[in-house]
């Protein structure tokens, strides 16, 4: 009787782990003006820029790590091309950009194909994004919950203007901006003990070219990553590109909070 009870129980336990999981749609995000653009870096044919992201809808839940995301308004993402000769040309590309969640509300890869890249006939990118652009979860069939209409209208309209009133100009922004630069040039991987500091910094005074860092940014930039680096060498950290990951998204939480405050009050 005994045994069979244990039966009937992993029986069940078994069943219930392996049904498919009853889903919300992830909350809509902001994204962050990026100046003079983020580059894109290339790898196996696939060139990605890290974007830093707010959260638009506290009651929802934070999207999973990979889950697809779509422009709310595509002329809100720009490709600037730099092309042979050194030309420079703009294009909107919304059917071969992707975009999906790195961590959490707080950071989205958008990626293109470098054989699109090619295609265009660019030999390097990057994305420019325009202010109060958001991104939309994709839609997931079986949802219980999926973002209504009038859901998406509120997130990305009045509640994304409010953003960008409250906060996309903050401190906070500033920093995280800055934050990303680093961490496009130095993604957390490749920031582990075996990299040098000046190994990292070239790297990351590449990408500052490209995206045309200057004069109080990169300031801003340079010390961010100073104090990382000091913070490595001294065991606080056990990589540099993770105490840059870390110190990003904590700029990001406080504006979150500031913008998640201010909801309340309204």
């Amino acid at each position: 009787m005994i045994r069979f009870i244990l039966t009937s129980i992993v029986v069940a336990f078994l069943i219930v782990v392996n049904m498919p999981s009853a889903s919300a749609a992830p909350q809509v995000l902001a994204v962050l003006s990026t100046g003079n653009g983020a580059a894109l870096t290339c790898e196996d044919g696939l060139c990605t820029a890290s974007l830093s992201t707010y959260c638009l809808q506290q009651h929802r839940s934070p999207p999973d790590m990979g889950a697809p995301y779509h422009a709310a308004n595509p002329t809100s993402f720009t490709l600037v091309l730099n092309m042979p000769g050194g030309t420079v040309k703009s294009i909107l590309a919304p059917s071969m950009l992707t975009y999906k969640a790195e961590r959490d509300y707080k950071s989205v890869e958008a990626a293109i194909s470098e054989q699109a890249l090619s295609d265009l006939g660019a030999v390097s990118a990057r994305l420019m994004i325009g202010s109060k652009a958001s991104l939309i979860p994709n839609p997931v069939e079986g949802d219980l919950n999926p973002l209504s209409a009038a859901e998406i209208a509120l997130a990305t309209g009045p509640s994304r203007m409010m953003g960008a009133r409250l906060v996309d100009g903050s401190e906070e922004a500033q920093s995280a901006r800055a934050l990303g630069v680093i961490l496009r040039a130095i993604p957390a991987w490749h920031g582990w003990p075996q990299t040098t500091r000046e190994g990292l910094w070239e790297k990351i005074e590449d990408i500052a070219r490209k995206e045309n860092v200057q004069g109080e940014d990169y300031s801003l930039m340079q010390s961010q990553f100073n104090a990382c680096a000091d913070s490595y060498e001294n065991r606080k950290y056990f990589g540099i590109g993770y105490c840059i990951l870390k110190q990003h998204d904590k700029e990001i939480l406080k504006l979150n909070k500031t913008y998640w405050d201010s909801q309340a009050g309204s």
